[in-house]
């Protein structure tokens, strides 16, 4: 009986120690990028960005993940007539799974896809009159472009990377994944044509100010609404695995000996006296 209740006592130990190290949870700081109306990728554009992960392991090489992260995207118009130069604090939460292209090595390249949602809330920058300095108002509270800033979005990030382990239970991760977005509206920059006559008086203020000529038109060209906006986030992650691998592998192999009837008992040899 107690050797029964010590079997069963393993047992337990090793399905919960297994179900421990399957989790693991990364975190760490990167950076942000963006492409849209107002400009292509720029590296002096590269703004600061933080992520925090749960992975889930189904097999060596097949993972799901959850995360969230903040970041900030910034761009300087690539049009001086238009000068819609905007910046963003936004945040993000998203599901994926993750694929090893090899399984258990001490450098893992994997590719990842999912599906998420993000905020936002882009700023755009306007000269302050008289003053040394500049201001920045928000597109989502005064209608810039004309019309309502949506918030959330969806987002879906796709992308790679490679693991780098460092010891039983922690690993680097530097990844990276664009984020295509059903939105065109993260630079606040979309209608193809502004009308001015249909603008708030912050919003008409705002065109006389960054346009070199003003409002020389009650309607001008401003953006692509056809196509949507993107953005990447590239970080360096540390990975702590959850529960104790070594021990999983001790419970793994006692239960496989038992398993082919290779568990060795003590033999008690009988006194001769």
């Amino acid at each position: 009986m107690t050797l029964r209740l010590f079997y069963l006592l393993l047992l337990f130990l090793s399905i919960t120690s297994n179900l421990k190290a399957q989790w693991s949870v990364a975190m760490g700081p990167g950076i942000a990028s963006y492409s849209g109306d107002v400009s292509i990728p720029d590296v002096s554009y590269l703004r600061a960005a933080g992520s925090l992960e749960i992975w889930y392991e189904f097999t060596p090489k097949l993972y799901a993940k959850v995360g969230a992260s903040m970041y900030r995207l910034y761009a300087e118009d690539f049009n001086p007539n238009r000068n819609r130069d905007f910046r963003a604090d936004n945040y993000e939460v998203y599901t994926g799974v993750v694929y090893a292209l090899t399984a258990q090595r001490k450098i893992t390249p994997f590719i990842s896809a999912g599906i998420g949602l993000t905020k936002v809330d882009p700023e755009h920058n306007v000269a302050l009159d008289g003053i040394n300095g500049d201001a920045w108002l928000r597109s989502r509270e005064w209608l810039l472009d004309g019309h309502p800033v949506p918030t959330p979005v969806v987002i879906f990030p796709i992308g790679g990377g490679f693991r780098f382990r460092i010891s039983s239970t922690i690993s680097i991760i530097a990844d990276g994944a664009l984020r295509f977005t059903n939105s065109d509206m993260l630079d606040g920059v979309s209608a193809s044509v502004i009308n001015a006559n249909q603008l708030n008086d912050i919003a008409r203020l705002y065109y006389e100010t960054i346009r070199p000529n003003g409002i020389d038109n009650e309607v001008f060209i401003n953006g692509n609404p056809k196509i949507g906006d993107v953005y990447g986030i590239f970080s360096v992650k540390l990975q702590f695995e959850l529960g104790s691998p070594s021990f999983v592998r001790r419970s793994r192999s006692f239960s496989t000996r038992r398993a082919r009837g290779k568990v060795e008992c003590p033999v008690i040899i009988p006194d001769s006296n």
